[in-house]
């Protein structure tokens, strides 16, 4: 179940990009997004780097106060 929602959580992610998501592929090639055009977010730029550093740092952080014994 966790692999599912994580699989369902990251397609949504990817329909906030410029990229956007082919949803009925391989039925259909069109792409679909959930921000209008002016919205959308851009990825692969230096910057992904450093968010994706700091979701793991935060992520590390929480699981050790969630996990630490009391």
């Amino acid at each position: 179940a966790g692999g599912q929602r994580g699989y369902l959580i990251h397609i949504t992610a990817d329909m906030y990009t410029v990229s956007g998501v082919e949803v009925l592929g391989p039925f259909s090639r069109r792409d679909r997004w959930l921000l209008p055009r002016d919205r959308r977010f851009v990825t692969g730029k230096a910057g992904d780097g450093t968010v994706a550093f700091l979701a793991a740092i935060a992520s590390i952080g929480f699981a050790w106060l969630l996990l630490a014994p009391a």
